[in-house]
């Protein structure tokens, strides 16, 4: 797939493609394109995953296309997603207690 690129009046990059003719606004036909190591492009998958409640990598990217096209997103969102601390949270495992040695006294015979 070609993304078709172009440069719109603002001086923005952006992607061409087979919706010329449909009724979608402007910024959906034809997405801005972002590089996929931008502080700033980080920013914006951070709002998008938060903005989707803290959906998994496919709804984070699937929001993101909306307006932008990332170059190589998935790997992007991954990278993204992989350090965010509330996801973090919910994915964590109980601790597992391991159980001590009983004491002498209990395990020997007193009578």
């Amino acid at each position: 797939m070609t993304l078709d690129p172009f440069l719109d009046e603002d001086g923005l990059l952006r992607v061409g493609g087979r919706l010329r003719l449909s009724d979608l606004d402007y910024e959906m036909k034809y997405p801005i394109i972002l590089p996929k190591k931008h502080h700033i492009v980080n920013l914006i998958i951070g709002r998008a995953h938060s903005n989707t409640l803290h959906a998994g990598n496919s709804q984070t990217l699937t929001t993101l296309r909306q307006n932008f096209w990332i170059l190589n997103g998935r790997a992007a969102v991954k990278r993204v997603l992989r350090n965010c601390v509330i996801c973090k949270r919910q994915e964590m495992r109980p601790f597992e207690q391991k159980m001590a040695d009983l004491p002498k006294m209990r395990t020997s015979e007193t009578f």
